[in-house]
């Protein structure tokens, strides 16, 4: 019987280290503006936000947010702001800007993991 209690604990200890959960990482939960989304005029930032909370260190800059035309020219921006779970930059142009723009974005979760990715919206 005790051998049978501790094979069933063993197995139930496994189970939970080998979870999806446990080796779960932070991830994109929302952006403004949207993907895929169509404006009618560049919006003034990029706004990221993430499952938890992203890691500043100081004196480097481990996170970053990317915007360029379809061109690859880049869009004006300003300094990458974190806070809590979320990652913003201002952006503007001298020029009317109008097509698909791309949005890449690195950060870094507070376990350290770091998180990239990328997606596009439109201004019309």
């Amino acid at each position: 019987m005790k051998n049978t209690r501790k094979v069933a604990l063993l197995l139930a200890l496994v189970s939970l280290v080998s979870s999806p959960l446990g080796n779960a990482h932070s991830y994109l939960t929302s952006s403004n503006p949207k993907a895929g989304s169509v404006m009618t005029k560049l919006p003034q930032q990029i706004k990221l936000s993430f499952n938890e909370n992203l890691l500043v260190i100081k004196d480097t800059k481990p996170n970053s947010i990317s915007v360029t035309c379809a061109s690859g020219a880049a869009i004006r921006q300003g300094e990458v702001v974190v806070s809590k779970n979320s990652l913003s930059v201002a952006i503007s142009s001298k020029d009317r800007v109008s097509g698909k723009l791309n949005v890449s974005y690195r950060a870094v979760s507070a376990d350290g993991h770091p998180i990239t990715g990328k997606f596009t919206f439109s201004v019309k």
